[in-house]
């Protein structure tokens, strides 16, 4: 008995005259004189369930993206990471689960988890946002409204809804690039980022406003509190407030391909990235 046999098998315990039962239907019973049952040709019919990638769906990304930041997160009861990340219960059950599968979460005891393989889960993180996430949150193209005010980026006053990405928040964080495509992740309207930045909508426009995956105040640091690290130490990032979570800013500029870019994303890797592994 048997789930599945190929017909290579079957016919070989038919030789061997070995009776046979598989989950499709198919059998060769055969008990001489009087029973013989041989039925053939049945295909097993998908009676399960597939599972869903729950950790790399939408909302599973917004709490992957925050054990990333702080794995202790993860034995939180799940009400305070609810609260926290801003998603059910359910999609943290089901995102948990998912990482477990995967071999992403290790559970030590009854109470006590960790995660694992955290550089691989930090990849392909990166490669889902920017495949199927990030595309779909681009909000509108800008151009700067002179020379001057590009120049001068760095003094135009973001709102608590708005934080730079990518080149701008690499520069922010490490002074060491110029930017030519400026990220600024925003949840103000078309007018307002017009009416108070100054902006001019342009399609070939090299400001790129893409709205936040999750709450805006997660993917930045929210004050100009330093961002404390897991081994102790912390960082005053120079404006971080107005910049992206060293984690995001890295993945924005692994993922534009750019060789200049990749090289700054090294730097940011070993400044703040690589303390969260």
């Amino acid at each position: 008995v048997a789930n599945v046999l190929s017909d290579n098998i079957k016919n070989k315990l038919k030789e061997e005259g070995i009776n046979y039962l598989d989950t499709a239907g198919n059998a060769f019973i055969s008990y001489p004189p009087n029973i013989m049952i041989a039925i053939d040709g049945k295909k097993r019919e998908a009676n399960y369930k597939v599972l869903k990638d729950r950790a790399f769906a939408k909302t599973g990304m917004r709490l992957v993206f925050e054990y990333l930041k702080n794995g202790a997160l993860i034995n939180l009861p799940y009400r305070d990471i609810a609260d926290i990340v801003g998603v059910s219960i359910d999609t943290i059950a089901k995102t948990n689960e998912s990482l477990k599968q995967q071999g992403f979460i290790k559970q030590l005891t009854d109470k006590k988890k960790v995660l694992t393989n955290e550089k691989m889960l930090f990849e392909k993180w990166g490669d889902t946002y920017e495949t199927s996430i990030k595309p779909k949150m681009l909000f509108e193209k800008f151009s700067f409204l002179n020379i001057e005010a590009e120049r001068n980026w760095k003094t135009i006053p973001l709102s608590n809804n708005a934080c730079w990405g990518g080149e701008a928040a690499a520069d922010l964080q490490t002074n060491y690039i110029r930017p030519t495509i400026f990220t600024l992740y925003s949840t103000e309207s078309k007018a307002q980022l017009m009416q108070q930045y100054r902006f001019k909508p342009n399609l070939n426009g090299n400001i790129h406003v893409y709205l936040p995956f999750t709450d805006i105040r997660l993917i930045r640091n929210e004050s100009n509190e330093p961002i404390n690290f897991p081994d102790g130490q912390s960082s005053n990032l120079n404006n971080d407030q107005f910049a992206t979570h060293p984690i995001l800013t890295y993945v924005d500029l692994v993922n534009s391909g750019d060789a200049r870019n990749i090289e700054v994303a090294q730097k940011i890797y070993e400044k703040y990235v690589n303390f969260f592994f």
